[in-house]
Formats: C-alpha cells, structure tokens, sequence
C-alpha cells in the first residue's frame, strides 16, 4: 500500500463532513425541484440556492 507521499493527485482532496452535507442539500434540493407541485417562487428560491452551494463547492 502506498504512502500518503506517494499517492495520485486525486487522492489528495479530503472528503469533509462539509462536503457530504452540501451533497445531500443539493440532492434534497433537486429532489424537490422535481415535484410537479412547485410553484414558481418556490423553484426560483431552489434554482438560486442550488447556484450558490455550486458555487461554493466549485461546481460551476
């Protein structure tokens, strides 16, 4: 098994406790977003916050 030196360039990146919460926001919001009963202030609000947890996990 390698060493932590030794290891690819993908493995670098730490898997936080804060990127599996902004996962499952996004996926709780697109969920939500799929429902036929979403009004459109309501989608609005979804599609912005959507944008903006891209945004901060450098999605975009």
């Amino acid at each position: 098994m390698p060493d932590a030196a030794n290891m690819g360039e993908e493995n670098k990146y730490k898997y936080t406790c804060l990127d599996y919460r902004q996962e499952m926001t996004l996926l709780a919001l697109r969920m939500r977003l799929s429902r036929d009963f979403v009004s459109d202030e309501e989608k609005q609000n979804i599609l912005k916050e959507i944008r903006e947890i891209e945004s901060a996990m450098q999605m975009n």
